[in-house]
């Protein structure tokens, strides 16, 4: 069952397939690696609701989405809400969980790189890659692979910051790959005897439309 900080998160990302596209041609132009000033506040309760209201609604407006930001939305995204009340111990508990690398030591305030973004997220919605991802499970093959899947915009370099549009674009597609697999958990606890279903693939391409009758020259019907 998706909890109220979950519930938050996905009114905050309901416009996260528009963050991506709009995202896709800001990939192609970059965007440098700035220092933020005026960060949003993240050490706010986890009990106040609008104070996370106004933290996702304020990241759109944002040119670049700060490490500590990024941070804070990435445990939000995995656990319903941000146990940290410093941006040192989302970083201990960030390279705990395998998003960041044993070495990774950036300040709060320097804009958040795609591929940093792209490795958390990875780790969160437990992705099963290619062998490049297999092999080096790190911010270029998973920047890559969530191309791939359509969840981060196209042309990105792990290299280059993010912004808060891209930023909710990338944390509402995993929002949904995580509330698909719950429902089929859910469905599978229910019935312990039944066959598991095929996970759905929200990236999957499209089926391709059905070949004309040879006769009619029309498409077949089918039934919803």
């Amino acid at each position: 069952m998706m909890t109220p900080d979950h519930r938050t998160l996905r009114l905050a990302t309901h416009a996260g397939a528009l963050a991506l596209a709009a995202g896709a041609a800001l990939a192609l132009a970059g965007c440098a690696r700035t220092t933020i000033e005026n960060t949003l506040e993240t050490n706010y309760a986890a009990a106040d609701p609008g104070a996370q209201v106004n933290f996702w609604h304020t990241l759109p407006e944002r040119s670049a989405v700060a490490n500590d930001e990024g941070l804070h939305g990435l445990f939000i995204l995995a656990d319903g809400s941000d146990p940290h009340s410093t941006y040192e111990a989302r970083v201990a508990d960030a390279r705990a969980r395998g998003w960041i690398g044993s070495s990774w030591n950036e300040p709060a305030n320097l804009a958040m790189q795609r591929g940093t973004l792209a490795a958390a997220v990875a780790k969160i919605v437990q992705l099963r890659g290619g062998v490049m991802y297999s092999l080096l499970p790190g911010p270029r093959y998973a920047t890559r692979e969530l191309i791939s899947r359509g969840m981060v915009p196209p042309g990105s370099s792990e290299n280059q910051a993010i912004t808060g549009l891209e930023y909710l674009g990338v944390i509402g597609r995993a929002q949904d790959v995580i509330t698909m697999r719950e429902a089929q958990q859910a469905t599978q606890n229910a019935s312990p005897d039944a066959a598991p279903a095929a996970t759905p693939d929200p990236n999957a391409a499209p089926a391709a439309a059905p070949a004309p009758d040879s006769a009619t020259g029309a498409a077949p019907t089918t039934t919803p």
